[in-house]
């Protein structure tokens, strides 16, 4: 770490031990003028609905399958923008079961738009 001051009052001391007699208040108003704002340690990302998503696998733990213990894996997909999760539980996690659970969430993903597209229209027409 470094031994310069940090705050206003680390800094009034130190220029205190050189002279300085001016005060706080002055002091913290001219660090406020001359200090560089910081900016956020992280980058915001914004997506258009159905522009990104982000896709993993999981692990919960085994489970019995005839006489054999097997890991059972999980996929899940998160949609960027809505924040929309999918989830199918997998017994291994090759390409197969990949693009086999991809396609089926791109096909619940057509379900649940369209069944929102339903319930709009029946709010529209009434009861």
């Amino acid at each position: 770490m470094s031994d310069s001051p940090r705050n206003t009052q680390q800094i009034l001391q130190q220029l205190k031990t050189q002279g300085y007699v001016g005060g706080y208040s002055i002091l913290k108003e001219f660090i406020q003028l001359v200090r560089p704002v910081r900016k956020p340690a992280f980058l915001m990302l914004e997506f258009a609905a159905g522009e990104c998503a982000q896709v993993d696998w999981g692990s919960f733990g085994t489970v019995t399958v005839g006489s054999i213990r097997r890991r059972l894996s999980f996929f899940v997909m998160v949609l960027c923008y809505s924040r929309l999760m999918y989830v199918e539980f997998t017994l291994c996690e090759g390409m197969e079961q990949f693009l086999s659970s991809l396609s089926k969430e791109e096909q619940h993903q057509l379900r649940t738009l369209l069944e929102k597209m339903h319930s709009n229209l029946d709010a529209l027409n009434g009861p």
